[in-house]
């Protein structure tokens, strides 16, 4: 490359750098004016007009009016364009299937449910999964007169132990074994994917809902307890768990995995489960279930639920923990006052700081929300594919 052709890439790079500071910006944060997002990104008042040209050309930026201010002229205030492009979220609670399109705001503007076959799944998962996602996206894109164009990409979110382009989903075959989806599933709806563990996506959503985390050391726990399944109901629990507002995936994806912990329960069963540990919450709550009348949560699984949430704060000190029993509304209110006297107690005992305890912001099933954020931070957030983006 010659001096000239290198100086030409140097300052493509500076201004696409540029370009996603103030995109970052009015991502988390819009509208805001010129003069805002110059003290906010410490960059001049020129640079940010040149940047937010750039942004308006690619329709990625809009204006949004005049801000009212006491005296003098009222300065034009800018904010993501939402109706440029769209994202796809995907959650893959097998056998559920959730699909919602969102706009650069993470707002949701359609969505649709169904199940997916099981007997096929497992005969063959890929075809059967690209195959039912493509028709159940053209389906929307047709209800909502779009452009598929408009699509740049989809997050996808699968339970189990999910890896990028793949994802293992343990509690629902005999024979579990990885279903490598991404290379098929691109080639099927013609744009890329991002994959991510539902619960962890579901955490990601909730922080997003929060707002940017500033303390390094902050430690958000998100407790899970979900109805699955269409032909024999049974509950699913996970969990994830998020430092410093980045979610912890561990070495294998698998962190967060609190469902499959082992529990000492006062007794000498210790149901089978699919996941390979025999003593782990999840069998251990289902087993207890099945043996119920059906009207009673029975309080040996109420006891266990409390427990393991207990131990979680003991091994993560969290300064958030997000307790979401939708399999257990009726014992929310139970559990959460039990948690707030444990850790108040803690208090005193290890001078824990405070934590708060809570449930979901978002009540309606945000993991497809959460899959187009994992897409958008991996893709229009990441300088190198937001670069890319731009040049298209």
């Amino acid at each position: 490359m010659s001096d000239r052709q290198e100086s030409l890439a140097n300052r493509r790079r500076g201004k696409y750098v540029n370009q996603l500071r103030i995109f970052k910006e009015l991502y988390y944060e819009s509208p805001l004016t010129k003069k805002e997002l110059a003290e906010t990104t410490d960059l001049s008042t020129p640079t940010v007009a040149k940047a937010l040209s750039g942004l308006i050309s690619r329709e990625l930026v809009q204006e949004k009016g005049r801000r009212d201010i006491p005296t003098g002229r009222k300065p034009i205030t800018y904010g993501l364009n939402n109706t440029s492009i769209y994202g796809l979220g995907v959650d893959l609670e097998i056998p559920d299937l959730r699909i919602a399109l969102y706009d650069l705001s993470r707002r949701k503007i359609a969505s649709k449910g169904t199940y997916v076959d099981l007997d096929d799944l497992q005969e063959r998962p890929v075809p059967h999964l690209t195959d039912k996602l493509n028709h159940e996206l053209q389906g929307l894109i047709y209800h909502e007169g779009l452009d598929q164009s408009s699509i740049v990409g989809a997050g996808i979110a699968a339970s189990g132990v999910v890896q990028e382009g793949s994802f293992r989903p343990f509690s629902r075959f005999e024979s579990p074994s990885d279903i490598e989806l991404k290379g098929p599933l691109e080639d099927k709806l013609g744009f890329p994917t991002s994959f991510g563990n539902d619960v962890d996506l579901q955490l990601l959503s909730e922080l997003d809902r929060l707002g940017p985390i500033e303390d390094p050391g902050h430690v958000a726990l998100y407790f899970s307890a979900r109805l699955s399944g269409k032909r024999q109901p049974t509950v699913r629990i996970g969990g994830s768990i998020a430092i410093g507002g980045e979610l912890f995936l561990g070495g294998e994806g698998s962190a967060g995995e609190f469902g499959h912990m082992s529990i000492s329960s006062g007794d000498a069963r210790t149901p089978a489960t699919k996941c390979g540990n025999n003593n782990c919450l999840e069998s251990f709550v289902n087993d207890e279930l099945s043996d119920s009348d059906g009207f009673a949560v029975p309080q040996s699984v109420v006891d266990a639920i409390q427990q393991n949430i207990k131990d979680l704060v003991f091994a993560f000190s969290p300064s958030l923990i997000i307790v979401d029993l939708d399999a257990f509304p009726e014992i929310t209110d139970q559990v959460m006052e039990e948690l707030a006297l444990f850790t108040d107690g803690l208090k005193e005992t290890m001078g824990l700081d405070r934590v708060e305890i809570r449930e979901p912001l978002d009540k309606d099933r945000s993991v497809t929300r959460g899959a187009v954020i994992n897409y958008f931070n991996k893709s229009l957030l990441d300088p190198k594919e937001f670069s890319t983006l731009m040049r298209s």
